[in-house]
């Protein structure tokens, strides 16, 4: 051994040269024993060439008896073939301190072994430190394996905000459908509150609203606007005689006549009891007689099962000077109990009232009020006392309207033709 810490027997440029390179290297034999001991290796271990050249490695570095690092020293002399030895995998090949990373830290090395040129029981052995790579590495992982999780999450997030997105569309389906079906059940619930449940007709609620709106309309733009009302004659005897399920029947199959012989533009509504009240909107007075007329004629025509039913109409014609609804609904009102007085099954005018007034009935008359009409209070007693009705009862036509009933010009009603009404039997009294 020299003094430079050489093995005899090796050239000592090879220990010159591998002080020059920047990566710890020795020279073993193979018996592990240390032939040569750089520079490099000198300030990595604190160990000088002269302690080292003739020492055991693997006893001053235990991790090269392994099967390991040492089995594959030994088929580095036994095959000849190089072996390289990872961080990764074998971990330190030597365990060399760093003063990188946290306190206690070894060095991260890259290490290869081969036999010398044409010597097969010495090898070389380079030492390349790979501390810093391998802290960065390990950093770019843990960043990449943070960038990875913060993909995760995001991901998660969109998935939640997704079925958040999807929870609130269904929820504002839901919304829309229920606002839709409660917009639909109020719907209902207004028909039905505007609906006379017997009849299937408009009860006196809707025509009011009715009345007014189409009052107030034929008064602004200068239409003509009549209407009826209808009542049953007699019709507290027909409940007494054949019982309420009987009359019951017939205000359903009244509202069946109502709704074959009049336009669908007319409202017709159940207005209390046997009373009924019906809007002939762009209808002037000589055709709302006819019309009542012809409705009065489709009643009585009826097949009824149990016997003849009939009816007393009082017609009102909208005049342009009329104070509003109520007025004209008081003017049909008091035709009706005109026709009451006159004998029932017949239809008056209110614009005949007075003449008829005039050629008929002196003013003394004790059931006429001051105007010449028929007293309410009167008519509505022969109603419940049938037996002292008028003996003109089941006069029709001029005989009650007190001159020739208009020709059938229809003036624009497309509904004059009287009601056939249904075949005959009880169940046409149901319709």
């Amino acid at each position: 051994m020299t003094d430079e810490g050489v093995t005899v027997g090796i050239h000592p440029g090879l220990a010159e040269s591998l002080d020059l390179m920047p990566l710890g290297a020795c020279v073993i034999d193979v018996d592990r024993t240390v032939r040569v001991w750089n520079r490099t290796l000198v300030e990595w271990t604190g160990i000088s060439r002269e302690e080292a050249v003739g020492m055991d490695l693997a006893e001053r570095f235990p991790a090269l008896r392994g099967n390991r690092i040492g089995g594959r020293l030994q088929q580095v002399f036994e095959a000849g073939s190089p072996a390289v030895f990872s961080a990764a995998i074998h971990k330190q090949f030597l365990a060399v301190p760093t003063r990188l990373g946290p306190p206690g830290s070894l060095m991260v090395q890259q290490t290869q072994v081969r036999l010398l040129p044409g010597r097969s029981t010495l090898a070389l052995i380079t030492i390349g430190d790979v501390t810093s790579e391998a802290f960065q590495l390990a950093a770019l992982r843990a960043e990449r394996a943070h960038l990875v999780a913060a993909q995760a999450e995001l991901l998660r997030l969109m998935e939640a905000a997704e079925a958040d997105r999807r929870r609130v569309e269904r929820l504002h389906v839901e919304l829309q459908q229920a606002h839709v079906s409660l917009e639909r059940k109020n719907a209902e619930l207004a028909e039905l509150a505007a609906t006379d449940a017997l009849t299937g007709l408009a009860n006196r609620r809707r025509f009011r609203e009715a009345l007014e709106t189409a009052s107030a309309l034929a008064i602004r733009d200068d239409l003509p606007l009549s209407l009826m009302m209808l009542d049953i004659d007699e019709f507290k005897r027909y409940n007494d005689e054949y019982g309420h399920i009987a009359g019951d029947e017939v205000l359903q199959g009244l509202a069946g006549i109502f709704g074959a012989s009049l336009r669908v533009s007319d409202t017709t509504a159940r207005y209390g009891g046997e009373e009924f009240v019906v809007l002939l909107p762009r209808t002037d007075a000589r055709t709302a007689r006819l019309v009542a007329e012809r409705l009065r004629a489709d009643i009585e025509r009826h097949a009824w099962p149990l016997r003849r039913v009939t009816s007393s109409v009082g017609v009102a014609t909208l005049a342009p000077s009329s104070a509003g609804a109520a007025e004209f609904l008081n003017q049909a009102d008091r035709a009706l109990y005109h026709s009451k007085r006159r004998g029932r099954n017949c239809v008056s005018h209110y614009e005949d009232l007075a003449l008829l007034t005039a050629r008929q009935e002196p003013r003394s008359a004790p059931d006429l009020n001051p105007q010449g009409d028929a007293d309410p209070a009167a008519w509505r007693q022969n109603e419940e006392n049938p037996q002292g009705a008028s003996a003109s009862d089941g006069k029709i036509g001029k005989d009650c309207l007190g001159a020739e009933a208009p020709e059938e010009s229809n003036g624009g009603f497309t509904h004059l033709r009287a009601y056939p009404g249904p075949p005959s039997g009880r169940q046409a009294n149901t319709a």
